[in-house]
């Protein structure tokens, strides 16, 4: 009976020592398993250096080929040949105010040009202006789409887009239909053939 007794009470703590071993063993592979992932975190950053600026990146070359001489001694208008000419106003201002007013004026009436390229100030015609119209295209990349109708530019300054039509991006209008600009003369009974020009000027402000 005792020695029956002995040998149980060394069984189980044989069984006992083993079990120890075998979670110390687990533990240890748990420590050393290998890391195979991970994450962290970078920054990205740009700065802006200037507020944007609000400008006049083309205008308009208006040419009206060859007016009939009817038209010039009697009056009348006379349709753009048209081309890709454009008027472009860039509007790339940040936070504010993105309205603007763009003003235009026959600043030289047309004036026939001399023999030698320059312009004879003794013929002219002080009455003749323009009207245009144009859309601005699919092209541009304003907010909005303003259609510029029927404004009149002649001696006098006359706004082409008010300030409540104005809108930031890029607002391209192309003169590519002969509707787009009329030249309207007045009746000139002495006329001189020749070639006539005038100059528009045009000017860009933000609204105040």
């Amino acid at each position: 009976m005792v020695s029956f007794k002995k040998v149980c009470s060394l069984g189980l703590a044989t069984a006992l020592v083993a079990t120890g071993l075998m979670a110390t063993t687990a533990q240890a592979d748990a420590t050393t398993a290998t890391k195979d992932s991970d994450s962290g975190q970078s920054t990205a950053s740009f700065s802006v250096t200037d507020n944007g600026t609000l400008e006049l990146s083309s205008t308009p070359t208006f040419n009206f080929g060859d007016v009939d001489a009817s038209t010039l001694a009697l009056g009348g208008k006379q349709d753009l040949n048209p081309d890709s000419s454009t008027l472009q106003v860039k509007d790339t201002r940040g936070a504010g105010d993105h309205t603007w007013n763009l003003t235009a004026s026959l600043t030289t009436p047309f004036t026939l040009k001399d023999d030698d390229n320059t312009n004879d100030d003794s013929t002219t015609l002080p009455n003749a202006y323009l009207t245009v119209n144009a859309v601005a295209g699919s092209n541009s990349s304003a907010d909005g789409v303003v259609q510029i109708n029927g404004a009149t530019i002649n001696a006098t300054a006359a706004t082409v887009i008010p300030n409540e039509d104005a809108y930031a991006g890029t607002s391209i209008y192309t003169f590519d239909k002969a509707s787009d600009a009329t030249l309207q003369l007045p009746a000139v009974p002495n006329f001189t053939a020749g070639q006539y020009d005038g100059t528009v000027t045009w000017n860009l402000t933000a609204a105040q």
